[in-house]
């Protein structure tokens, strides 16, 4: 009986977009982490998911036009005109700014977000996307969401996902976890970044402006860690595979035990080496 042979998984940053697996493309990204833009700069990583009988984004990106969106999925071997659906990991405007756009341009397609996060639009709540940083801009709520909870599936056919609520970094944080050429693959948002060049463990940026709560994002990762995927796909910076995903993910753990020695903590400054703002903050 011949054995199995691996997956092809490709988790390089390249200056077009990477198919990562069989049915999986890296199509946007701005230049967080020094790595090769290939859509705005105000934009967030972006997942395509081809599927047989519609193609699925995971993210959007923040940046003020979809042209470099289209032209990079059409470059991957798609066409814009396919994507049914957006699954948004969180609110943040570098992940969602231009879904209204597009469902503005692509009538058919629909986003999906967790139950929190449709909760706090419903209410016409924008803390959640952090615009409260930049006060000069506007922020257009997409008109067709549909919310999700943990255990809900997502399909695309031929593949299935699981949304899993990861909350922390903010509280309407969702991953998306399923088979995707063979290969147990995880969308997380910035709610597990992992290890990124010199820097161990990235998690996303703690804020009180965004509702960040250390102690349940404590919980969210050790959750993740305890049954950890074999591919992770971050919001930022590059994919993790194989032992690398376990590694980013015990990293992560670690990271957030240490801030919570930190008193009071408002918000996480992005210091280098990690470990400085835990010396830095307990000299105060």
């Amino acid at each position: 009986m011949a054995a199995k042979s691996k997956p092809q998984v490709n988790v390089t940053a390249e200056r077009d977009p990477t198919q990562v697996v069989e049915g999986l493309w890296w199509v946007g990204r701005g230049p967080w982490g020094m790595l090769p833009a290939l859509t705005s700069v105000g934009d967030a990583n972006i997942w395509l998911i081809r599927g047989e009988k519609f193609d699925v984004l995971v993210d959007v990106g923040g940046g003020p036009s979809l042209a470099p969106l289209e032209g990079r999925i059409r470059q991957a071997g798609g066409d814009p005109r396919r994507v049914r659906e957006i699954w948004l990991t969180h609110s943040h405007y570098d992940h969602t700014c231009n879904a209204a756009r597009w469902l503005a341009k692509y009538p058919r397609a629909r986003c999906v977000m967790s139950a929190t996060a449709a909760e706090f639009f419903r209410r016409r709540d924008l803390r959640l996307t952090g615009m409260a940083m930049f006060p000069g801009l506007k922020y257009q709520i997409p008109r067709r969401l549909s919310a999700v909870r943990t255990g809900n599936v997502l399909e695309c056919p031929p593949y299935r996902f699981r949304a899993v609520e990861l909350p922390g970094h903010t509280p309407d944080c969702v991953g998306f976890r399923g088979l995707i050429a063979g290969v147990d693959a995880m969308f997380t948002g910035d709610a597990i970044i992992g290890d990124q060049g010199a820097v161990r463990g990235s998690i996303g940026w703690l804020d009180g402006l965004w509702l960040s709560d250390v102690r349940v994002y404590q919980r969210t990762l050790q959750k993740v860690a305890g049954d950890p995927p074999g591919l992770i796909l971050p919001g930022h910076g590059v994919p993790h595979y194989g032992p690398a995903a376990k590694r980013s993910l015990r990293n992560c753990v670690r990271r957030i035990g240490k801030l919570l020695a930190i008193p009071n903590l408002p918000s996480m400054m992005p210091l280098f080496p990690p470990d400085a703002e835990v010396a830095d903050w307990k000299k105060k």
